[in-house]
């Protein structure tokens, strides 16, 4: 599976913020407060990662700014981009689970209860990650939502690096690991069919 590049540059961020609010400082407020919003409505419809799948929208507009669209409501353009969004997770939500019941009930017959396919692919899969990225990404996902907060804030202090840039570089790794994870998965099932 090929995964999409999210990266935004520092022009096409400036663009968004200044689509926000000309006052740099109200910008910045006005993002935090639609990034929290966002993030509110892909967390009401259930969605893993909300926070994630709000800075994937923010992207999403930020890059269509850069490419010159004239967006008269940004507000209104992120809400498009956010339904848009979870559809597509969903979708993917759904085959996922699909797939894991699938597997599981292969599985079922082959592995014992005590070993979770699932599990055992994560472990390995979390262990075949560079020590670097296998550290941030457990200490991004570390601890409760609130706990979570202050730490990836802190995190992302000493990784001098801004918050969103450690959201991003989470993002990249957990799409990663999820891949690995899946491959693992795959693999296991032709090896029980094959």
């Amino acid at each position: 599976m090929k995964t999409e590049d999210r990266t935004i540059t520092g022009e096409a961020f400036d663009r968004l913020l200044a689509a926000l609010d000309p006052d740099r400082d109200k910008a910045g407020e006005q993002y935090e407060l639609l990034r929290r919003k966002l993030a509110a409505f892909f967390r009401w419809r259930g969605m893993e990662s909300p926070e994630d799948l709000a800075d994937r929208t923010l992207d999403a507009a930020a890059r269509r700014l850069s490419e010159g669209e004239q967006i008269q409501n940004i507000t209104g353009y992120c809400v498009g981009v956010a339904r848009m969004i979870l559809r597509k997770q969903q979708h993917e939500q759904e085959r996922t689970r699909v797939a894991l019941d699938e597997l599981e009930m292969a599985f079922a017959k082959v592995i014992p209860v005590e070993e979770d396919p699932r599990t055992y692919c994560f472990d390995r899969c979390l262990q075949q990650l560079d020590a670097g990225d296998r550290n941030l990404i457990l200490q991004y996902y570390c601890g409760q939502q609130q706990e979570r907060i202050q730490a990836r804030k802190e995190q992302a202090g000493r990784l001098g690096i801004p918050l969103n840039a450690l959201r991003i570089r989470a993002f990249r790794i957990r799409t990663k690991l999820e891949a690995a994870v899946r491959e693992c998965m795959e693999r296991l099932a032709e090896g029980i069919h094959g």
